[in-house]
């Protein structure tokens, strides 16, 4: 809490925003993907700030893979699409940031610290999206491979085989009714979106703070931060991978371990608090009583008041 008693306050509120508004863009881009029609506003904006939450509160990937279930539990939606979303989402994720690495590569001389580490992280990014185009290019053309194998004795024979089978055909069908140029356009412009937006999210959290990191110093960070983020190794509440994902980057570029590790913890609680926030909105939004019992609250007031006006 001492941390926020020093902050900026318009640098809070500017965080805040951006937190919200990068829910907001990660929810249309789901809306997009799944082709969610009603109900946008009132329930997919819901369970993507859901899924901000538990993303930022469990551990490894169990936080990243309870969108599937919000879905599935909120809106009804089949785990085969939801599933196949997230596979596209990730693949272009990983693709954009493997291209993105490799122009910051070829532009080098003009950044201020192209570190080893860095150079490890883009061959690791490349290789990953290699692997994930490569299998979403098999699974999207692989309709005569999936026949055989669901007319196979072997697979019909054990019920637990023949449905793995039937929902990876679901997953296939789903991906090839909607990988296109112009829907992987949409997404990856989406994406690129969301990741300024993150960037700025970046900046408010180390702005709040007075840290006097420049832009560039933030940017860096935001290089090694978001591989960190999609990688299913983060600890409860983030502890240890955000910070990691802070100070090793602030150090390369020159700082010292205490600034660091001082923006590293400060830049976590203030993520924290958006969390916080982030939850008490969806309650008070998503949970009709208290909403009801909130505005027959200000109802009363606006009442009470006029009424010791006109007296």
């Amino acid at each position: 809490m001492e941390v926020l008693r020093n902050a900026s306050s318009k640098w809070i509120i500017a965080g805040v925003s951006f937190y919200w508004v990068q829910i907001m863009l990660k929810a249309i881009r789901f809306k997009y993907i799944l082709g969610i029609e009603n109900r946008f506003f009132g329930r997919t904006i819901g369970i993507q700030g859901g899924h901000a939450i538990l993303n930022n509160i469990l551990p490894a990937g169990l936080g990243e893979v309870s969108i599937l279930y919000l879905f599935k539990k909120v809106m009804n939606i089949n785990y085969s699409k939801s599933v196949s979303s997230l596979f596209t989402l990730r693949t272009i994720d990983f693709a954009l940031s493997a291209i993105l690495f490799a122009l910051l590569f070829l532009f080098k001389s003009k950044i201020v610290c192209f570190s080893t580490m860095l150079w490890t992280i883009m061959e690791c990014l490349i290789g990953i999206s290699v692997i994930l185009l490569v299998f979403a290019g098999f699974f999207v053309y692989s309709d005569k491979f999936f026949k055989k194998i669901s007319e196979s004795a072997f697979i019909n024979k054990f019920n637990i085989l023949s449905r793995l089978n039937k929902f990876l055909i679901a997953m296939r069908i789903h991906l090839s009714e909607f990988i296109a140029f112009d829907s992987i356009l949409v997404l990856s412009f989406l994406t690129l979106l969301i990741w300024l937006v993150t960037y700025f999210v970046l900046v408010a959290a180390a702005k709040t703070l007075n840290s006097g990191l420049l832009f560039s110093d933030i940017f860096f960070v935001f290089l090694m931060l978001w591989p960190i983020t999609v990688l299913p190794i983060k600890g409860i509440l983030n502890i240890g991978s955000h910070e990691l994902g802070w100070v090793v980057p602030l150090m390369i570029i020159g700082h010292s371990k205490a600034t660091a590790v001082l923006v590293a913890f400060g830049t976590h609680t203030i993520f924290l608090f958006n969390v916080i926030l982030t939850a008490i909105a969806l309650i008070i939004i998503y949970n009709r009583d208290i909403l009801r019992w909130f505005c027959d609250r200000s109802a009363y007031k606006f009442v009470v008041a006029g009424g010791a006006e006109d007296k």
